[in-house]
């Protein structure tokens, strides 16, 4: 079914009559095509309650060059529909400055769905982001997009800019797949872009997998009202994996799943960051609505700092409340980062396993700062492969109260190039009251091999070499 019998190519509003073909190609069931049209867009099309709606975009560009209020085509209360070949430009670079006034509505952005059942974006461009390219909310139903390619021009504006944000869709079977964000390259991250974001999501039957995506120049701090990481997951969302995806050049954070609380996997991506976060690479913090933080697995990632203090993975928990259970990381390959593995909280039934942590800028290896007051489930420490410039492996407790956490430190070598013998291999401060077994390490080239605050440690077949001090206690 052809857009030709509805508009002419030289016409200039296009409203009515691609109104019109919407309307006609969900009453017949049919695909419309759209071929070789260049259409001007300066007010948002809305389309509702209309079901099996199939584009095909050929040859055609949307744009404006003129600000609206909200999307180019905007869906509410529809069912199963594909968007296939849609090329859009976005033109923020002829648009007003967005501002802090401006926020959080939404100007001149390409697709918008809400309430809308069984989602299909597929083969498109969406070229120059001014706010969103893709926003879905309060939606159900198999929600896709795929094989897409996304890009950002240098942004002026540090308050809104996003390629595709899915919330508030719990139920819905989300899968973001094999897309191409590629932003231009900018070197403040103020100013920066998120490529995936979310909230609201894995419920029920829901669930979200990102999965072989490519990534390139992502991320926005705290500067503006929303920081956002190159993918973001925030406010209640589980059943997440985020595997196989290349992000590079990340300005800020790379992975962030804030509120988790269940069946979160982050495997096999490949991060370089430019310009270090202020909390890490990939990271969690639990809120208090949660009952258990649990299932959650760091598994197989390489993480490269190009530049600055990063710090590689981090989970927190500050609330006594949330248990947490099966938290894995483990086979991560993590290079030239400040910090690389760090827990905070309250934590047991973690384990940290056969990672790599290497390269001149690594400081800390594995830490944790914990609050436990009970013993919990034990805590394993083994074979990692750890060579830093100060400390290997650090366990504390927060402000030295006692804490009863069990670990057992197994079968990892320990090693620092430092020469001027600083820091220490594996330090148990002051506070660590549990069990702890210190076993079958290979320890090499520290100030102090192994640092014991606490009588609690028990140690059998550690290897010493090249320590200026094996062993201290105090």
């Amino acid at each position: 079914m052809s857009y030709s019998a509805y508009a002419q190519k030289s016409q200039k509003d296009h409203t009515a009559s691609l109104t019109r073909f919407l309307q006609d190609v969900s009453k017949k069931n049919a695909v419309g095509i759209i071929d070789g049209y260049t259409i001007e867009f300066n007010k948002e099309i809305s389309i509702k309650n209309l079901n099996n709606i199939e584009l095909s975009f050929k040859n055609s560009v949307l744009y404006s060059n003129k600000r609206f209020s909200g999307f180019f085509l905007n869906f509410v209360n529809s069912k199963n529909i594909v968007i296939d070949g849609m090329n859009v430009e976005m033109y923020r670079t002829a648009l007003p400055v967005y501002t802090e006034k401006d926020y959080p509505n939404v100007y001149n952005s390409a697709l918008g769905f809400k309430g809308c059942q069984n989602i299909e974006i597929k083969n498109s461009k969406f070229l120059n982001l001014y706010n969103r390219s893709v926003q879905i909310t309060e939606s159900y139903g198999k929600i896709s997009v795929h094989d897409n390619f996304f890009s950002s021009k240098k942004q002026n504006q540090k308050y809104l800019m996003e390629h595709v944000v899915v919330g508030s869709s719990p139920n819905g079977v989300v899968s973001i797949l094999k897309n191409r964000f590629d932003n231009e390259s900018y070197d403040n991250p103020d100013f920066g872009i998120s490529a995936i974001s979310g909230y609201g999501l894995g419920k029920g039957e829901g669930k979200v997998d990102i999965i072989d995506n490519y990534i390139n120049n992502a991320g926005r701090s705290n500067s503006g009202l929303h920081r956002l990481f190159a993918i973001d997951f925030y406010d209640d969302c589980d059943n997440i994996t985020v595997k196989g995806n290349t992000i590079s050049n990340v300005m800020w954070g790379a992975v962030r799943f804030n509120g988790s609380s269940v069946n979160t996997v982050i495997s096999d991506n490949i991060i370089t960051i430019k310009n270090p976060d202020d909390s890490s690479s990939i990271t969690s913090s639990t809120t208090a609505g949660s009952q258990y933080f649990r299932n959650i697995s760091i598994n197989n990632n390489t993480i490269t700092a190009i530049s600055g203090l990063n710090s590689a993975i981090m989970l927190q928990n500050q609330f006594e409340n949330i248990k947490t259970e099966n938290i894995s990381i483990k086979n991560n390959k993590i290079n030239n980062s400040y910090n690389n593995i760090s827990l905070v909280g309250y934590f047991d039934d973690v384990t940290v396993s056969q990672n790599v942590i290497k390269g001149s800028g690594a400081a800390v290896g594995i830490s944790f700062m914990l609050k436990n007051k009970s013993a919990g489930k034990q805590i394993y420490i083994n074979d990692n492969i750890i060579h830093t410039f100060n400390t290997g492996i650090s366990l504390n407790s927060t402000d030295n109260k006692a804490n009863n956490n069990g670990f057992t430190i197994r079968n990892n070598e320990v090693n620092t190039t430092n020469k001027s013998f600083k820091g220490y291999g594996i330090i148990v401060n002051l506070g660590m009251k549990g069990k702890i077994n210190i076993e079958q390490n290979n320890i090499l080239n520290f100030a102090t091999g192994l640092y014991l605050r606490e009588n609690t440690v028990n140690t059998k077949l550690n290897k010493f070499d090249g320590n200026a001090k094996n062993l201290s206690k105090d």
